[in-house]
């Protein structure tokens, strides 16, 4: 069974259910940013300014991805993911990404679940 998550980006009025690898993609990707994942699977970011995208910004070296030798990586697509995935756990552990509004909040299966109750108790 696939694990769902939850992604609302106006501060709980709406949430959209999510793959890990979807919500690392949303916020990459926000305000027009661009990425690009290089051969050594690490994805490496550039801000979109009026048009014009400065260079680009490496993620922290922990939600980089890299190969164990047991799990293999057998092409581009499976490292990308990974490190979209990599990104959506982050932001959903952390509540928190580098331009993101605080509006936009990322929950687990759980969270989500914890999330409409505690706004059912008091509302």
């Amino acid at each position: 069974m696939t694990e769902k998550y939850y992604l609302t980006k106006d501060g709980g009025e709406t949430f959209e259910e999510m793959s890990l690898a979807n919500i690392g993609s949303e916020v990459l990707t926000y305000e027009g940013n661009d990425y690009e994942v290089y051969a050594t699977y690490e994805i490496r970011t550039r801000r979109c300014y009026q048009g014009n995208f400065g260079p680009y910004r490496s993620l922290p070296h922990h939600l980089s991805y890299a190969s164990d030798g047991i799990d293999e990586v057998e092409h581009p697509d499976e490292a990308e993911n990974a490190l979209l995935e990599n990104v959506g756990q982050n932001f959903i552990d952390t509540g928190t990404w580098d331009h993101i509004p605080d509006c936009w909040q990322a929950y687990t299966e759980e969270g989500y679940q914890e999330e409409l109750q505690w706004r059912k108790d008091n509302d």
